[in-house]
């Protein structure tokens, strides 16, 4: 995924022989995103809260930016903190609690794909 995303920058910058190009960089960076990088995610924030190849969206773009910053992702930690005094809280909670519902998703996905490279036979869920 880190090719999507540097293809990401280099559409952002245009360099060499590739020209610049806000929402093919967008399209890049999103589906390094879709693929949980966690700098793509940041800069998608980024690009959603500054209208960077996409409609401007504050709210999409702190989604975005909570799920880089709960991975590390020092362009996420910023974004959040910059972003959030612009939202109504209705507003940060909706993000929120979809960055958190995204992130159990992908904790799940990880695990079993884990556990199926490990050989392990899934569980069944209790009642």
């Amino acid at each position: 995924m880190q090719a999507y995303y540097n293809l990401g920058i280099l559409y952002r910058l245009g360099r060499w022989t590739i020209p610049q190009n806000k929402h093919l960089m967008f399209q890049a960076w999103l589906e390094a995103a879709l693929n949980n990088y966690p700098p793509a995610q940041g800069n998608i924030g980024f690009a959603y809260s500054n209208g960077l190849g996409v409609a401007p969206d504050l709210e999409a773009g702190y989604y975005r930016s909570v799920i880089a910053a709960e991975r590390g992702n020092k362009i996420g930690q910023e974004n959040r903190e910059k972003y959030h005094p612009d939202l109504s809280p209705a507003q940060i909670l909706r993000a929120e609690k979809r960055a958190s519902d995204f992130l159990a998703k992908t904790a799940r996905k990880q695990s079993s794909t884990q556990d199926k490279q490990a050989g392990k036979q899934p569980t069944a869920p209790r009642s």
